[in-house]
């Protein structure tokens, strides 16, 4: 049941609500919507009039009669027209944008390469010259865009849009202050907002896994990088440096001197569990099973983590043993999400999400080892295969955008 938390425009605020609720289903009947949003439903017919007559709701006609015969009821659904948000991802070699309805459908994606920027103004330029070719593309003006997210890598407080620390290889230099760089250029658009591309991208859980929207959820999505996420009951923490789901960056094994990771450290999680770096221990294990095919096309430089995990799936006693390495790795950081999270749900997802039955033992039999988790934890680990989740930041970005201006009554 969605519920009040003293907005300062209550009417605001119940509009919001009953669109957000309408926004999560084809059509809903108005006595339905009440029950959702505990209102009475002589309040939700008044909201549904004023929202039909700002074009922002639609009725679609009668629905089914009621088992006793009664009156068909009307159904509304959500105007997919009437505001759109948009989506922004700025990596190192190529920028994203993506432009969302109000019902979440995805109108269009736009995608250009550049070589990477060394200059934060010229790619603030082409990054604001992108947003507004979008727009006008589809015959948008301003007023017709919500919100607008921005994803970049690195630490970043995102309340008053400053890039603290830039992780990755992106020279602006620190307390580069985008947010207010782009909305200098932008300043005819409303609710700009820049963060990190992981929260972005573990936002996007939520369009494909509704459920865990009144839920306390820490997502960790393994790629090239690893980035994390906690969501709970929908809002995205930050923590109060924005340190908070930069889980890739925890020290897991100090005393790894391979590669070195982007942060500049040695002994993070990401620097373990990415492809090179499973290689790199593959073929150390590998030692021991010469013979081995996959160890053979691990050392031919010819074997991927999808080769380990199907391997591993099949009984292999090589990739078994490097799967269960890997899953120690995985057994300590969620060992710590536990201890400085405590969620009631860690998602695994990305290459990860999708390894199998033999890495989800692996890691479970890790975790139940480690101290104080040998009893029944109540939070749930779930693995997500990348064809059940939305992979790519700047939809994230965009549902964020259209979900923050429908939650937030201040932003009119």
């Amino acid at each position: 049941m969605e519920t009040s938390r003293k907005p300062r425009n209550i009417k605001l605020h119940n509009e919001k609500l009953v669109i957000r609720i309408l926004s999560g289903a084809e059509s809903m009947p108005a006595s339905e919507i009440a029950a959702k949003a505990n209102l009475s439903i002589t309040s939700v017919m008044k909201i549904l009039v004023a929202l039909q007559n700002a074009k922002a709701v639609k009725s679609i006609g009668k629905g089914c009669s009621t088992e006793e015969g009664g009156k068909r009821p009307e159904l509304f659904a959500v105007n997919e027209e009437y505001l759109y948000s948009l989506g922004c991802l700025v990596d190192t070699a190529f920028l994203r944008i993506t432009l969302m309805d109000f019902r979440h459908n995805v109108v269009d994606t736009a995608e250009r390469s550049w070589d990477h920027p060394q200059n934060v103004e010229a790619a603030l330029d082409a990054l604001a010259g992108s947003i507004r070719k979008m727009v006008s593309d589809h015959g948008l003006t301003p007023e017709n865009i919500c919100g607008i997210a921005v994803g970049l890598n690195g630490i970043i407080d995102a309340d008053k849009g400053i890039l603290r620390h830039p992780v990755l290889d992106i020279p602006w230099g620190k307390n580069t202050p985008v947010g207010e760089m782009l909305h200098s250029r932008l300043h005819d658009f409303h609710h700009i907002r820049v963060d990190n591309t992981g929260r972005y991208l573990s936002y996007a859980l939520l369009l494909t896994h509704p459920e865990y929207a009144d839920k306390t959820v820490f997502s960790i999505f393994v790629g090239t990088h690893t980035v994390g996420c906690l969501l709970d009951k929908s809002e995205m923490q930050r923590g109060y440096n924005g340190f908070l789901g930069e889980v890739g960056h925890m020290t897991i094994l100090p005393g790894y001197r391979g590669r070195r990771c982007s942060c500049g450290s040695y002994g993070c999680f990401e620097s373990l569990v990415s492809d090179e770096a499973v290689a790199d221990q593959a073929k150390e294990i590998g030692k021991d099973w010469p013979d081995d095919p996959l160890c053979k096309a691990y050392c031919a430089g010819e074997a991927h983590l999808p080769d380990l995990f199907k391997a591993a799936n099949e009984g292999s006693e090589f990739a078994l043993t490097v799967v269960r390495k890997v899953a120690g790795y995985f057994a300590q950081l969620i060992r710590n999400v536990l201890l400085s999270c405590d969620p009631q749900i860690i998602v695994i997802n990305g290459v990860y999400g999708g390894a199998g039955e033999a890495f989800r033992n692996a890691v479970l039999d890790a975790v139940s080892d480690i101290a104080f988790f040998d009893i029944d934890t109540r939070t749930s680990l779930e693995f997500i295969s990348s064809e059940n989740v939305i992979t790519k930041a700047d939809i994230g970005a965009a549902f964020y955008a259209l979900e923050r201006y429908l939650r937030h009554t201040e932003e009119i």
